[in-house]
């Protein structure tokens, strides 16, 4: 429904807090967005309708397209960022200008459902849970409906998995660098010379030079083979 943006961890005791991320102010925005869900459901069932079908009349119905002349004067003004001309640039620009207004829009919808709701708001300093019973604490309650601490807990496991999926690719990247780089410092002292030597020896001196019959993709895979050719030796 409503998207989180921005997103990180919460608290060392919990599920949630084994991935290293800031605390409170995340799950507070998990508890705003649950209530946005909450109430998007309400009014939807409320008028008869999907919840997508109730963001489609009041959100993407009602965003005025952008013109011509706004996507000529997006160009304009952030030519030197843009590397393809406007032809090309247009669907993207259109389609980045849509997308704000969109953002703009669901949130104008979201504070007029929330403004004619009975929304309170039980605790402003927020935690995760770190038993059972702690998940039963209600945080707030939208008409008389409670949100419980388990409730914001479970709406962010999704997010916990994609945030610990990321760290764990990067930090074998990090790894992988680190293995490489030390690889290369050996192999230089076998040889007597310095490590950018030794790069300018096997890629640099081995690459071809990158004309139209060779991509840069192409370049770029040439390129990482020779360094996987230095790490096996």
């Amino acid at each position: 429904m409503f998207s989180i943006r921005n997103a990180a961890i919460v608290s060392r005791n919990s599920s949630i807090g084994r991935v290293e991320c800031p605390t409170v102010q995340i799950v507070c925005f998990a508890r705003d967005r649950f209530i946005a869900s909450s109430l998007l459901e309400a009014a939807a069932k409320a008028r008869g309708v999907t919840p997508r079908k109730l963001l489609q009349i009041e959100v993407t119905g009602k965003v005025v397209p952008p013109t011509d002349a706004e996507a000529q004067e997006f160009y304009r003004t952030n030519k030197q960022r843009i590397v393809q001309d406007y032809k090309d640039a247009k669907p993207g620009i259109l389609a980045q200008l849509r997308s704000e207004r969109e953002v703009l829009e669901a949130q104008k919808f979201a504070n007029a459902l929330r403004a004619a709701a009975d929304v309170k708001i039980l605790a402003d300093r927020i935690t995760a849970p770190a038993n059972p019973n702690e998940r039963a604490r209600v945080l707030a309650t939208v008409n008389g409906r409670p949100i419980t601490s388990g409730d914001i807990e479970d709406s962010l496991t999704p997010l916990i998995f994609q945030v610990k999926v990321h760290t764990y690719a990067f930090r074998k990247a990090e790894l992988d660098l680190k293995i490489n780089d030390l690889l290369l410092d050996q192999e230089a002292k076998k040889q007597g010379i310095p490590p950018l030597a030794l790069v300018s020896k096997e890629i640099s001196g081995k690459m071809p030079m990158i004309t139209p019959a060779i991509s840069a993709p192409n370049a770029m895979l040439m390129c990482r083979r020779a360094a996987v050719a230095v790490r096996a030796k």
